[in-house]
């Protein structure tokens, strides 16, 4: 998906992006601009779903599709993002500019929620039955065996909390 915004990045400008669409910090909603004064604005984009359920707001300006996280830091930088745009709160329809901050691909994963199919309630512990014992982990490295659950989650917390800093999410 990044090639693909790379791509659009050259086909348009701050200077059209702000002739079409005003951008509202505040309440990270996109409006048409309409060169009708006394027409009312409409707002720009759909909301919709990716491909792994994530929320997600497309806005098609001069025939090309942009994301409308991507959208607003071009807006209020004029610079598109290097990496990508992390949604601090996790949800991909609110894109007011303090819940948008510039990640790496790492970084953004780090902000992910807990997965759906785990069956401890903690991130980044399950328990092995092989060893009786509760696991921590934390980027694919093992943090330890613990006979308790709350042992566990106390250790990947504190090395989460460290290793990720304004990206640690706990559950």
């Amino acid at each position: 998906m990044l090639n693909g915004d790379r791509v659009k990045k050259a086909a348009i400008s701050p200077a059209r992006l702000r002739e079409r669409l005003r951008y509202d910090p505040v309440t990270g909603e996109f409006s048409w601009i309409r060169k009708d004064r006394r027409a009312k604005t409409t707002r720009a984009g759909t909301r919709g779903f990716n491909s792994n359920g994530h929320r997600k707001v497309d806005i098609e300006l001069d025939g090309q599709v942009f994301k409308a996280h991507r959208l607003a830091w071009f807006y209020m930088t004029d610079k598109w993002p290097k990496h990508e745009i992390d949604h601090a709160d996790n949800d991909g329809w609110n894109n007011r500019w303090d819940n948008l901050r510039e990640a790496t691909h790492q970084e953004n994963a780090w902000n992910r929620k807990m997965r759906i199919d785990n069956v401890t309630g903690v991130k980044g512990v399950h328990f092995s039955v092989g060893h009786g014992k509760y696991v921590a982990k934390l980027n694919g490295a093992r943090l330890g065996y613990f006979q308790t659950l709350s042992e566990a989650k106390a250790v990947r917390e504190l090395a989460a909390r460290k290793a990720h800093g304004e990206f640690y999410r706990d559950q």
